[in-house]
């Protein structure tokens, strides 16, 4: 008896683990199919505990999705970019230049949405999320990959330009300032910016192909 109940108690579990199964399967196609966020399986020693929130978070993922929609672009470029700018921590602040938030406001530039980074630091991400799509509203129209998005928040000048557009000659301030961005030359280009970026991301496991 014990032996009868042991094998019906197995097919049970079973039948239940193959359900499972076909459902995280529909899942991932629907996700896929429908191209929305792709939750990226950060390293824990690559971020922050409120990173780790932030990313298992429905609500700011949810916005993340309405952003990218509403801009036309896809969600995981729009994560991945705040992710190298403020590792999706939207009170990141830069002492020096007292740029904050998930994609690095720079004082003037949340003046000139209407806002401050004192403000921004203060909210939340899923507000700030608004402000992020303001600034990025403008550039919408030219946004066709990932590294278009990045150029956008770090140098908009240079989105759309050709590869080896300089976008700081060696030896001067932006390049300076961007020692990680530089080309065997000492310029900062969108093609050296794209290699630095692209392996980075790569080793977050982002997906942004």
């Amino acid at each position: 008896m014990k032996l009868v109940k042991y094998i019906r108690n197995f097919k049970r579990l079973k039948r239940r683990f193959r359900l499972l199964v076909i459902i995280i399967i529909v899942v991932v196609v629907y996700y896929v199919f429908n191209k929305k966020l792709y939750i990226p399986q950060v390293a824990i020693n690559d971020v922050n505990s409120m990173t780790g929130e932030l990313v298992n978070d429905s609500a700011f993922n949810a916005k993340v999705n309405q952003v990218a929609d509403d801009l036309g672009i896809q969600a995981n470029w729009l994560l991945a970019c705040m992710y190298l700018e403020s590792s999706l921590n939207p009170s990141a602040r830069n002492s020096a230049s007292g740029a904050t938030g998930l994609i690095q406001f720079m004082p003037a530039t949340a003046i000139s949405l209407g806002t401050t980074v004192d403000a921004l630091y203060s909210m939340d991400a899923v507000t700030q999320m608004d402000y992020v799509e303001a600034y990025l509203k403008p550039y919408a129209s030219k946004m066709v990959s990932f590294v278009d998005v990045y150029l956008s928040i770090f140098y908009p000048a240079a989105v759309g330009q050709a590869p080896d557009y300089i976008i700081g000659a060696a030896g001067g301030a932006v390049a300076s300032e961007n020692a990680a961005y530089q080309d065997a030359d000492g310029n900062v280009t969108p093609a050296s910016i794209e290699a630095v970026i692209t392996e980075r991301v790569n080793n977050a496991n982002f997906n942004v192909s």
